[in-house]
Parts: structure tokens; C-alpha cells; sequence
């Protein structure tokens, strides 16, 4: 398993949604360019401009949609901020186990106060593409055994993960959870690309599916 540490994309609900989710921008003050922050759920979010990190070697700003569908509910979070993370910029991530289904996209940009746009999601892909992961999802453990359990994956998830690690619900409490579902070939690019911000600790395993065409 490939280990790496990671400040998720935005935390709410429960530990499920950030199993990469993972990834937020923390924005500071600071003579550096300035970008618009904002985060909001549900709704679109109003920014205001602020000053990112002087350390900040990055330089750019980020504007990202994550939506979550957890047990039937519906969740979408609005965010504009100042850029960590590059492997997230620019991408278009998604993963699926029984219950909860996580996407994200993002688009970055270099100049000042650029990132007003708001992205809107398209529909989701579900369209059975033949592959088939094993699924589990365990909250407040390392272990997620998916006792023999296979869920069909959809859309661009080819990709099986298997995630243990660590998150922090807004700062606030730290929470093991551990997760095994379909992803993509994407998702597991950004995970293996990400360095640590001391907020989490993770490992995480991207291998084929089963497929059913072969």
C-alpha cells in the first residue's frame, strides 16, 4: 500500500466523505496573489478576496464542486480558496462504494482574484462498464472486510480502491474510517501524488477490477 498524508477536499456529514475527499485549500494572509474564498453547501457560496500564503509556492487559485450522496441524501459543496494541493487542479475525480457516492471538480488559475466561476456538476455516468470491486465501508476502524460482497461499477470507475486512514471532521475530531469501491484511474493518480499536511495519514490501494467482458 502506498502511504501518503492529505487534508481532505471539504468535511461534513460522516467519515465516509472524505476517503480521498479528499483535499481543502488552507488560505492565510499574506503578500501573495489573491484569490476568492468561499465554501457553502447546497447553495452557491459568496466569496470575498483574500491574500494566500506568502509561502504559498503554488501561486494559484481553485474553484471545486464536490457532491456526495450518502444513504439517500444529497449533499453539494461550493468552495473558491487559494491552492495547496496541484494534483487537484484541473481534475475530475469520483468513487463509489454501497452507499456513498463522492465527485469532485475543480479548475485552477494563476492571475488575481480568477476564480469566480462556479462549477456545475454534469449528470452522473451510470452506465455499467463491466468492471466489478469488492465494497465495504467501516467507520472508527482500519479494517473494512467486504465479505465476499462485489458491487458493479459504472462510468469511468475502472479502478478497485481499497483506503484506510484518518480524517479531520472540520478541525475538530479525528476519525478512522476505512473503505473499499470503484474509482478511477484519476482518483488514484491524485491520491499517489499528494504529500502530507499532518491532518491525515492514509494508505490506499488502486488495482483492476473484475471484469465481466474478459
Amino acid at each position: 500500500m502506498s502511504s501518503i498524508q492529505f487534508h481532505p477536499l471539504s468535511i461534513t456529514m460522516n467519515a465516509f466523505l472524505t476517503g480521498f475527499c479528499i483535499l481543502s485549500a488552507l488560505v492565510v494572509t499574506g503578500d501573495a496573489l489573491n484569490c476568492e474564498v468561499c465554501y457553502a453547501e447546497n447553495r452557491s457560496c459568496e466569496s470575498s478576496s483574500q491574500s494566500c500564503n506568502q509561502d504559498n509556492k503554488y501561486d494559484e487559485c481553485q474553484s471545486s464542486t464536490t457532491e456526495i450522496y450518502n444513504g439517500g441524501n444529497m449533499t453539494t459543496i461550493f468552495k473558491k480558496s487559494c491552492v495547496l494541493f496541484p494534483p487537484t487542479c484541473n481534475s475530475s475525480l469520483s468513487f463509489s462504494t454501497q452507499n456513498l457516492t463522492m465527485r469532485f471538480q475543480s479548475r485552477c488559475c494563476n492571475s488575481e482574484n480568477c476564480n469566480t466561476d462556479t462549477i456545475i456538476l454534469p449528470p452522473k455516468n451510470t452506465t455499467k462498464n463491466g468492471v466489478r470491486c469488492p465494497v465495504c465501508e467501516a467507520s472508527y476502524s482500519n479494517i473494512c472486510d467486504s465479505k465476499g460482497q462485489i458491487m458493479e461499477c459504472t462510468g469511468e470507475e475502472i479502478k478497485c480502491i481499497n483506503y484506510v486512514g484518518k480524517i479531520n471532521e472540520r478541525g475538530w475530531n479525528i476519525t478512522q474510517i476505512a473503505y473499499r469501491g470503484c474509482t478511477t484511474k484519476e482518483d488514484c493518480e491524485v491520491l499517489a501524488k499528494l504529500r502530507s499536511d499532518a491532518l491525515i495519514e492514509a494508505e490506499f490501494q488502486c488495482t483492476p477490477g473484475i471484469s465481466t467482458t474478459a
